[in-house]
């Protein structure tokens, strides 16, 4: 490859669910009837996909000319349940397949989804091995509790905080619901506090069909009100942890005022995937494929060309555009924006610009005008 390998293009998150099984009964679940289900993804199968991850990196090069880095994202379920033994094995897959070279130059990297909730072997393998930590967390109690019915926040604070100090990166992914958006700016600054390297929000417009959710669920409204709320708070105080997506919109309000166009919408067609989820059975999804995916392809049966060149990642394409069309091309923010909140949003809704993104950047343009 031409490039340095510090000098990347852009990164592809492989999302990869190697078990559903989990400890917690996260009450927004969107794998809430498989919880239990203690199968896991075989070696071979986890060869398939190291191969298929180094197949799409030089794909997305060829094809798009995107020199890109990629995660292997450990997802689940709770990934540290699964056996300290067979993550092992795993990692050592890993090396077999991609190399050391590309992991001890950064061009694959690993990170897992945690809830943190109990220490283990496993956690502390994936924590000497480097691992990014993404933590889910509500800090408002209900919303996640363990098998037996006990509420997992305030264990997974103090293991978060512990962490923290031990110097190991972790950030923190929040599930906005009604149980937490009006303590959202304390929630921040705790964070912000122990030095948690990211922040990334979730807003609940859509519960899963099969956990019981429904009385988290946020109007749109209410989570425009509470993202706002806390855009103002970051500004006053001049806050620098990185917040998904309060740095989206700004990023897009300061390329409208200054008509800077966006380099890089979220076109998966023009520049490749940037995340691609991975099912247990191997069958794979882009971005909010976690949920009825619109499925790609199979990469336990296919190769990554063979998917890409596919009649479902055509259509996958032509369904990105039609919702760019119905949505984007209504905003006056469409050359300036990613798009990235119309293509993840799942909810579903009447034509017009999406529902949060566009009015925070509405509520961002007034307040530095």
């Amino acid at each position: 490859m031409a490039h340095a390998t510090s000098d990347f293009d852009g990164h592809t998150v492989w999302q990869v669910k190697a078990s559903t099984l989990c400890n917690l009964r996260c009450r927004y679940c969107y794998e809430w009837d498989r919880l239990g289900d203690k199968r896991r993804m075989t070696l071979d199968q986890w060869r398939r996909v190291f191969e298929a991850a180094a197949a799409y990196q030089n794909l997305r090069l060829d094809q798009n000319g995107v020199y890109s880095k990629t995660f292997i994202a450990w997802h689940g379920g709770e990934a540290t349940l699964l056996p300290h033994g067979y993550v092992d094995e795993v990692l050592d897959l890993q090396v077999e397949v991609l190399g050391q070279e590309a992991l001890d130059t950064g061009l694959i990297a690993n990170a897992v989804q945690t809830n943190l909730y109990r220490r283990n072997k496993t956690l502390d393998l994936m924590v000497s091995e480097n691992f990014l930590l993404s933590v889910s967390l509500d800090f408002i109690s209900g919303a996640r509790v363990n098998v037996a019915g006990r509420d997992a926040e305030a264990d997974t604070i103090k293991n978060l905080q512990h962490l923290l100090e031990q110097g190991v990166t972790c950030g923190v992914a929040l599930v906005l619901g009604r149980h937490n958006h009006e303590h959202l700016c304390e929630i921040h600054d705790h964070l912000e506090q122990i030095d948690a390297a990211w922040l990334r929000i979730i807003p609940m417009l859509r519960p899963p069909s099969d956990a019981p959710s429904g009385d988290l669920q946020l109007t749109a409204a209410e989570t425009v009100a509470a993202l706002a709320a806390l855009l103002e708070h970051r500004n006053r105080n001049d806050s620098q942890m990185p917040v998904s997506p309060l740095d989206r919109v700004q990023r897009t309000v300061h390329g409208y005022r200054h008509q800077v166009p966006f380099s890089h919408t979220h076109n998966r067609g023009r520049f490749g995937e940037t995340r691609i989820v991975v099912h247990p059975d191997g069958t794979i999804a882009s971005e909010a494929g976690t949920t009825k995916p619109h499925v790609l392809g199979n990469i336990f049966k296919q190769n990554m060309e063979e998917i890409v060149n596919s009649s479902a990642y055509r259509d996958s394409l032509l369904h990105d555009d039609a919702k760019r069309e119905k949505h984007c091309g209504h905003c006056r923010y469409e050359n300036f924006c990613n798009q990235r909140a119309v293509l993840e949003d799942l909810s579903g809704y009447d034509e017009g610009p999406c529902k949060v993104d566009a009015p925070l950047c509405d509520f961002l343009d007034q307040r530095s005008g």
